[in-house]
């Protein structure tokens, strides 16, 4: 599996992506999804929590609110990139 990372920060046009190395599995894994908290998001965020636990066997799921209006500040990004396998970013409305 090839996972591409985006930063959810936005980027001037011509802006890079970065390959990861590639995960065989998410099985006993921790995994986070960030949230802006809009309503549908709080569903698309349980309905994910559920899917990496059947589907994957993910061992945690953190579901982190993210500011709704701005970028989420570097320092939280860093932590939840140092504390999870894969991280999800959820923008609904």
């Amino acid at each position: 599996m090839n996972i591409t990372v985006l930063d959810p920060v936005a980027q001037p046009k011509g802006g890079t992506t970065v390959a990861t190395p590639k995960m065989s599995s998410l099985q006993n894994k921790r995994v986070a999804i960030l949230n802006n908290k809009w309503q549908s998001m709080d569903v698309i965020s349980e309905q994910l929590s559920v899917y990496f636990r059947e589907e994957h066997g993910v061992k945690q799921v953190d579901d982190i609110a993210i500011p709704i209006a701005k970028a989420a500040d570097p320092e939280l990004l860093d932590e939840i990139a140092k504390s999870v396998t894969f991280a999800v970013v959820g923008l609904a409305n």
